[in-house]
Formats: structure tokens, C-alpha cells, sequence
């Protein structure tokens, strides 16, 4: 079973964070929260559900991003 969160709303909120979490598709920014967290080293997997399409896209994989508790 995948262990899948939103990012929290301090994430959310901080420009610092935040930016870590934005990737353009198709020239548009938008915000990659969903995450898989249950990956070995720390290792997350960053997705949008794309319902209107029924696909998941996928922009970031590797380390944990920044955070409070993770600084980069």
C-alpha cells in the first residue's frame, strides 16, 4: 500500500517551499503536493491527479524536498 499525503498548509503558504512543489506543464505552473512518501532514503514521488483526463502526472522524484523540518 502507498503512503500518499498532501503537503501541509505551511508548505502551501511558504514561497520558500512552495516553489519546490511548482512545475510547468504545458507552460502552466502548477502545484505538485501529492506525494508518496513511503520509498526508501526519504526518496518522494511528487503527482497531480489530471482527473478530467484520467491520468496522474508525475513531475518529481528524489530526495525530500525542503520543508521546516527538512531544511534543503
Amino acid at each position: 500500500m502507498l503512503d500518499i499525503s498532501d503537503e501541509s498548509e505551511s508548505v502551501k503558504q511558504n514561497p520558500k517551499f512552495a516553489i519546490h512543489r511548482k512545475f510547468n506543464v504545458n507552460g502552466v505552473p502548477l502545484f505538485f503536493g501529492y506525494h508518496v512518501k513511503n520509498f526508501s532514503g526519504e526518496m518522494r514521488l511528487h503527482f497531480l491527479p489530471d482527473k478530467e483526463n484520467k491520468k496522474i502526472l508525475i513531475a518529481y522524484f528524489g530526495k525530500h524536498l525542503p520543508t521546516k523540518k527538512v531544511p534543503k
